[in-house]
This record gives structure tokens, C-alpha cells and sequence, in this order.
């Protein structure tokens, strides 16, 4: 009996302390409130918040600069006409860098259909797109890598291979240039022995 004229008073207390006292509706500026009306008008008529705008920006930059990165790539390695045809009719994964462009694109095709058009408020766009340009750059580095790597061991293997016998047949040409100077100089001792020799037969 006791509890309900309690919860009664605590619920007019919270009453009266939620609502605004006179004093308190007099003391807001008319000024104050209209310029957060007029903010909350403007962000209802706004399409897209500065925020969003700058991250479809930098996504179009990105896009935009991959492009031009892989225009340059093409224009250097001979031309971008031959380049082309080379890069995307004869696509191979471990030279070609048409397969970064194109990431690129589903990139931007992702992020800005979620986050312009649909406009979502969750971060699963951004990790989904960054989680699959990162395992495939990683895999695209990692096969061509690692494929470079197995050719280096295999030349390392086959000129080791033809350097031992190479060393062989050239320690064999050092013996016999040893062996050849040890005759020469025996020739010549020999030689100098006849001419003293017949210097002194002839004295």
C-alpha cells in the first residue's frame, strides 16, 4: 500500500525534471535555435553528407590513379597499342598488370555502390574489398615471387653444376702450365750446361 503513492511521486519528479521549467524556455536564444533548425533543414536537403562525399572522392582517385599507373606501365614497356593486346589478349598472370586495373574497378564499383547509392552506415563494404584486393595482391606477389625464386635456384643448381667442371678442367690447365714451366726451366738448365760445356771444350 505503501509502494504506490512512492513510485507515484518518484514518477511526477522525473515528470517535472525531464520537462523544461519556464525559466529554462526563456533563457534559449531565438538566434541559437534557428541556426539549428536551419542546420537540421540542411542536412535533411543534402543528398549526401561531407563525409560520404569525401570517401567517394578518394575511392574515384584511387581508381583514377591506378589507371593512370597502369597507362604509364603500358606506355613504357613499348607502346600502349602492343602493350595492350599483349596484357589483356595474352593475359599471364605473373607479368601483366591488367588483373590490378581491374581490381581496382571492382573496388570502386563496390564502395560506391554501397556508400553513394545505397548508402550504408556499416564498415563490411570497405573490409570486404580490402580483404580481397589484399589476398589477391598477395598471391599475385607471392606465385610471382615465388616462381622467380625456383628459376634462380634452378640456374644457381645447373651453372654450380657446370662451374665444378669447369673448375676441374681448370685446375687440370694449371697442372699442366706448372708441368710446362718445370720443363722449360729444366730445358734451360740443360741448355746453359751444354753451352758451358762446349765453352770450355773449346777453351
Amino acid at each position: 500500500m505503501n509502494r504506490l503513492p512512492d513510485d507515484a511521486e518518484n514518477a511526477q519528479s522525473s515528470n517535472r525534471g525531464s520537462c523544461p521549467s519556464l525559466q529554462d524556455v526563456h533563457s534559449i536564444n531565438p538566434a541559437q535555435l534557428m541556426a539549428r533548425i536551419e542546420s537540421y533543414e540542411g542536412r535533411e536537403k543534402k543528398g549526401i553528407s561531407d563525409v560520404r562525399r569525401t570517401f567517394c572522392l578518394f575511392v574515384t582517385f584511387d581508381l583514377l590513379f591506378v589507371t593512370l599507373l597502369w597507362i604509364i606501365e603500358l606506355n613504357v614497356n613499348g607502346g600502349i597499342e602492343t602493350t595492350l593486346e599483349k596484357e589483356v589478349l595474352q593475359y599471364d598472370y605473373h607479368s601483366s598488370y591488367f588483373d590490378i586495373f581491374l581490381l581496382a574497378v571492382f573496388r570502386f564499383n563496390v564502395l560506391i555502390l554501397a556508400y553513394a547509392m545505397c548508402r550504408l552506415r556499416h564498415w563490411w563494404a570497405i573490409a570486404f574489398t580490402t580483404a580481397v584486393t589484399s589476398a589477391f595482391l598477395l598471391a599475385k606477389v607471392i606465385l610471382s615471387k615465388g616462381s622467380c625464386w625456383c628459376k634462380m635456384r634452378l640456374s644457381e643448381q645447373l651453372f654450380f653444376s657446370q662451374d665444378t667442371s669447369l673448375m676441374g678442367s681448370f685446375i687440370l690447365l694449371l697442372n699442366l702450365q706448372q708441368d710446362l714451366m718445370k720443363n722449360l726451366k729444366k730445358n734451360r738448365i740443360v741448355k746453359n750446361q751444354l753451352y758451358s760445356n762446349y765453352e770450355r771444350v773449346k777453351i
